[in-house]
């Protein structure tokens, strides 16, 4: 490949070696020993010289350096810096247009979203009565199990058993499988403790599929001595922490 042309260099090869062509040799031109006539090759070196420093840089690549402008070579250092510009603001613009292209959450799942984490804070804070107003609030833009198994913690809490399981068999028949989470988790204790909680379990964690709920007995009417018997059980396998099982042993026996 020929080698790159700049102008400069050939203007001051015409002004000093004029007389010999050394110029037109550079530039490719081998017709340059027409200039080793005495005298009139001087003058036609200092004349080409002339109008080399005086033709443009782009006049000059489109001349002598056609191979490279054909290929998309830099053809001057200032040239050089426009394209790195120009491919700069192409970037931008794929990029531009890209994050134009992207999905952006509709104002619906950002509520959704802004009023789940809002319920899970306030559970986390005991604040189980807030909780439950942002969970439900949610629910009107998705049903989310794990929406509804945050409700049945928050309810089995507040002691509101038929709400609990109605929101526990929901999340379930959404899709929430994580049935040993059901087992020990310790939010849901309280609905364990209900004596159709196995009913339910046995019955793939489904309301009674005779009228959708639970005929529930409040806890008291149960035996005292079965009820004592389930919070030891479920304080020997952890599920109740200490303070736990006093606080529902106090309540079986006041």
């Amino acid at each position: 490949m020929p080698s790159y042309k700049d102008k400069t260099t050939a203007a001051l090869l015409a002004i000093f070696l004029g007389q010999m062509g050394v110029h037109r040799f550079y530039l490719g031109q081998f017709w340059g020993v027409l200039y080793f006539i005495p005298v009139l090759g001087s003058l036609l070196g200092l004349i080409d010289g002339i109008a080399l420093f005086m033709m443009d840089q782009q006049s000059f690549d489109y001349k002598y350096n056609r191979e490279y402008l054909d290929i998309g070579y830099k053809t001057s250092e200032r040239d050089f810096e426009w394209r790195r510009e120009e491919e700069r603001r192409r970037r931008n613009m794929r990029r531009k247009e890209y994050q134009s292209t992207r999905k952006q959450p509709s104002k619906r799942d950002s509520e959704f979203s802004i009023l789940k984490k809002a319920g899970i804070i306030k559970f986390r804070k005991d604040d189980f009565c807030g909780a439950i107003d942002d969970f439900n609030r949610a629910l009107e833009y998705d049903e989310d199990n794990a929406i509804h198994f945050n409700l049945a913690c928050a309810y089995s809490i507040t002691e509101e058993a038929d709400k609990g399981f109605e929101h526990l068999s929901k999340a379930v028949e959404l899709g929430f499988n994580d049935y040993n989470r059901i087992s020990n988790h310790q939010a849901l204790a309280f609905l364990r403790l209900q004596p159709n909680y196995n009913t339910f379990v046995k019955n793939g964690y489904k309301l009674s599929p005779i009228d959708g709920i639970f005929e529930e007995k409040p806890i008291k009417e149960l035996d005292l001595l079965d009820q004592l018997e389930k919070l030891a059980e479920l304080k020997e396998k952890g599920i109740l922490s200490e303070e736990e099982f006093f606080t529902q042993k106090r309540k079986l026996l006041d």
